[in-house]
């Protein structure tokens, strides 16, 4: 009973773009408060402050490390309705929440304070609320989304495959949010007010392909497609970053950024689409937390990968920011050929399975 009326409810949700607007309005405003939390937090560390890169990427990876909370707060969402409703209070208590740590910890790093002070505690305070926020918000929207569109699949033989893809791809598409604002400042000599907005450029590139393949091209394309057409786009993306450092041309770094955005945005709905077929409608709030706890950690992983890397090829370079940057950006397109490759082997295995031949 829960398959068929799922299956019957997806084209009608489908079929009705102010709902998938509406539904997109969570992520935007996420994003808007990534963009002080992260952003603006790793900017000062990095160019105002002189810190390493590592501890500009161990404070962004504060509300990631927390993560495991995702879990027991899907179960939350799950087994204890608040007023009547599974979903929305959870993520207006998750909203409030983020809002406040945001506001907290960037109204004090934007005055520089010593690293040794009570400032610093302050900050950090202000990302532990932040994190626990965006864990609650993130994963009760996923599961409000699950509750909508699930058509009921337990693909239990693809998970883990799958969840090495999506590892790589998380790494791959968000090494650049320790990486990108610290290269702006240090390559192209960009203000604090400039490299802020290039993370509005890639946020406004994802939503509007998050938008562009909930509403067209999933049903055009269909998920695999989506998934390579995104990570195909970001491969040549990379190169035209380090080019902008070479050419000294902020136009383009801001053209670049916009094109990421798109293309992490393609192939984020596509892994995001997937992975609700991988969750069942009655635990989804559970289930997604496991999901979640992955990407958060896979997020956390790439701020500290992306940072040690420029660290060390800084010291090995003499203090070279182009050549340390430039390499943070290889790696990261490296790792999105890895995923790539796997991908393949999901959709072969997938294949398999339903064809008879996955035992």
């Amino acid at each position: 009973m829960l398959t068929r009326r799922a299956t019957h409810s997806r084209p009608r949700m489908q079929n009705r773009p102010v709902s998938l607007i509406r539904l997109a309005g969570l992520p935007l405003s996420l994003t808007l408060l990534s963009i002080l939390a992260g952003s603006v937090i790793n900017r000062v560390m990095v160019v105002e402050l002189g810190l390493p890169v590592i501890l500009a990427g161990l404070f962004i990876a504060i509300p990631l490390l927390i993560s495991p909370v995702r879990i027991w707060l899907g179960h939350l969402s799950d087994a204890y309705p608040l007023w009547g409703r599974r979903r929305e209070p959870y993520l207006m208590l998750g909203a409030l929440l983020s809002g406040f740590g945001v506001a907290l910890s960037v109204a004090l790093v934007v005055q520089t304070p010593p690293l040794a002070s009570g400032a610093t505690a302050w900050i950090l305070l202000g990302l532990l609320l932040y994190g626990v926020g965006r864990n609650l918000t993130g994963n009760t929207f996923q599961a409000l989304l699950t509750d909508r569109f699930a058509a009921g699949v337990a693909r239990a033989r693809a998970a883990n495959l799958y969840e090495v893809i999506k590892l790589l791809t998380v790494l791959g598409t968000q090494m650049q949010d320790v990486l990108m604002e610290p290269y702006a400042g240090l390559v192209l000599g960009m203000d604090v007010a400039a490299t802020t907005r290039l993370t509005m450029f890639w946020g406004l590139g994802a939503l509007a392909s998050i938008l562009l393949s909930g509403l067209v091209l999933v049903r055009w394309l269909g998920l695999a497609r989506l998934y390579r057409l995104g990570i195909g786009l970001l491969l040549p993306l990379f190169v035209l970053v380090v080019l902008a450092g070479v050419l000294q041309r902020p136009l383009l770094l801001q053209l670049s950024v916009l094109g990421l955005g798109l293309s992490s945005g393609l192939a984020a709905a596509s892994l995001l689409a997937q992975a609700v077929e991988f969750t069942s409608a009655r635990s989804a709030g559970l289930l997604l937390g496991v999901w979640g706890l992955g990407f958060q950690l896979g997020r956390a992983l790439a701020s500290v990968l992306g940072a040690g890397l420029v660290d060390l090829m800084n010291l090995m370079t003499d203090d070279a920011p182009l050549l340390a940057y430039g390499a943070g950006f290889a790696v990261e397109a490296a790792l999105l050929m890895g995923a790539l490759l796997a991908y393949g082997r999901l959709r072969l295995r997938a294949a398999c399975a339903l064809s008879g031949g996955g035992h």
